[in-house]
C-alpha cells in the first residue's frame, strides 16, 4: 500500500509556502516514536492515516503563519506614503497623452479603510510579538485537542517528562508537544528556509525547546484559550408554511483545544467515512 505518510524519506527541499504540504514532516514511523515517548496509544477506533493528516496539516499551518512577513507601523506608513504619491500621480496623468487605467472608487474606498484599521490592530498587539508565539497561540491548543481526540486524555498543563513516573497521564500533553517540536525542529534544521522567497532576517520559523520554565506557563495559557464555535445539529423543526425541514445550529464559546478536539474526533474515527484502516494496512 503506497502512502506518503507511511514512507520513509529524507526531504531536503527548503521550507517555503510552496514546499509546505508536499511531504509530511511526521510520517508513520515518527508518529510511533512520538507516541512511545509520550507514553500513550491511540484509541483502537482511530484512523491513524487521518490522525497523521490532521497533525501534519496543523504543523504546516503553523509554519505558514510563522513565515508571514510581520507588518509594523513603519511599513504601514511606507504603504500610506506610496499610496498617496500613486493616487496624486495618476490623477495628474488623467489628461495626459496616454492616461493610466482609472482606479475604481471601490478599490480606493477599501484601501482607505485598510489604512485606518491596520494601525488599530497593531496597537492591540503586544510589543515585538515574536512569531514563536504562534506555537502557544495556535499550535499548542490544536495539538492538545488532537491528542484528546486520538486518546481520550484530557490535556493538563502539568510538565512531567518521564512517562514512567506516577501520574504520567497528567503530563501527556506536555510530552506530546515536546516530541512533535523535536521532530519539526529536526526538519527545519535539515531543510532550512528558502531564501529565494524569504528575507531570513525577518521570518521567525522557531520551534524552540519547550523543556524550560516558560513552557508550563505557555501550555497553561494555551489550554485556557477560548474560541467561538458553531455546531450544526440534526434538523428537527419543520417550516409550517413550506413543510421544509429547518436546519438547527448552536453557537457558543469553549476551550479552543476542546472545540477543535471534538472536530478532529469526528474526522479520525476509523469507520466514520466507511474507510477501514488497520495496522496491517501500514505494513502491506
Amino acid at each position: 500500500m503506497s502512502d506518503r505518510f507511511l514512507q520513509s524519506f529524507i526531504n531536503t527541499e527548503p521550507i517555503s509556502e510552496r514546499s509546505l504540504g508536499r511531504y509530511p514532516m511526521v510520517g508513520f514511523a515518527e508518529l510511533q516514536k512520538i507516541l512511545s515517548k509520550t507514553g500513550v496509544n491511540l484509541s483502537n477506533t482511530v484512523c491513524q492515516r487521518k490522525f497523521l493528516h490532521i497533525l501534519n496539516t496543523e504543523i504546516d499551518r503553523t509554519l505558514r503563519e510563522q513565515l508571514e512577513e510581520r507588518l509594523g507601523p513603519r511599513k504601514v506608513e511606507m504603504v500610506r506614503s506610496s499610496y498617496r504619491k500613486f493616487m496624486n500621480l495618476t490623477r495628474k496623468l488623467e489628461m495626459s497623452e496616454f492616461p493610466p487605467p482609472e482606479v475604481s472608487r471601490l478599490w480606493e474606498k477599501n484601501f482607505e479603510a485598510w489604512l485606518q484599521e491596520v494601525p488599530k490592530i497593531l496597537e492591540k498587539r503586544s510589543s515585538g510579538g515574536p512569531r514563536e508565539n504562534v506555537l502557544s497561540a495556535y499550535f499548542y491548543p490544536r495539538a492538545a485537542g488532537l491528542l484528546f481526540a486520538g486518546t481520550g486524555l484530557v490535556p493538563t498543563d502539568k510538565v512531567l517528562w518521564d512517562a514512567e513516573d506516577d501520574g504520567y497521564v497528567d503530563g501527556a500533553a506536555a510530552r506530546f508537544l515536546f516530541q512533535i517540536t523535536i521532530r519539526v525542529r529536526e526538519c527545519i534544521e535539515m531543510r532550512g528556509v528558502d531564501s529565494r522567497f524569504h528575507d531570513l532576517s525577518s521570518v521567525k520559523v522557531i520551534w524552540d525547546d519547550p523543556e524550560n520554565e516558560a513552557f508550563s506557563a505557555r501550555l497553561k495559557k494555551a489550554l485556557s484559550q477560548e474560541t467561538d464555535f458553531e455546531e450544526h445539529l440534526p434538523a428537527r423543526k419543520i417550516n409550517t408554511k413550506t413543510r421544509e425541514v429547518v436546519p438547527e445550529s448552536r453557537r457558543g464559546q469553549g476551550k479552543t483545544w476542546r472545540v477543535f478536539g471534538e472536530q478532529f474526533r469526528s474526522k479520525i474515527q476509523r469507520c466514520c467515512a466507511g474507510e477501514e484502516l488497520t495496522e496491517l494496512n501500514y505494513s502491506s
